[in-house]
């Protein structure tokens, strides 16, 4: 932790060209980062990514034997999401 303390961004808080160097190569890793990262679906991104008005009819599809599983479940298992690559490939 003390090492951290003598890092540039912390010694001062004025901005300085070699501040503005390391937020910039920060703000490029954590973009590298972002984009390496899954895109994951709800039911409601399914809804509005195939225009379907009610409910029901996203059930139908999510019922079908062929129909990708999804990847995790949010709020104690209410709310399935899916990798949109699974859902492309449907």
């Amino acid at each position: 932790m003390a090492d951290e303390m003598n890092n540039p961004l912390y010694i001062s808080w004025q901005m300085t060209s070699e501040k503005e160097a390391i937020i910039a190569e920060l703000k490029e890793k954590s973009n590298a980062i972002k984009n390496d990262l899954p895109v994951l679906l709800s039911k409601y991104d399914l809804r509005r990514r195939w225009a379907m008005s009610n409910r029901q009819s996203l059930y139908n599809y999510t019922r079908r034997k062929d129909f990708p599983k999804p990847i995790y479940h949010f709020s104690n298992g209410k709310t399935p999401v899916y990798l949109e690559t699974d859902i492309q490939i449907f």
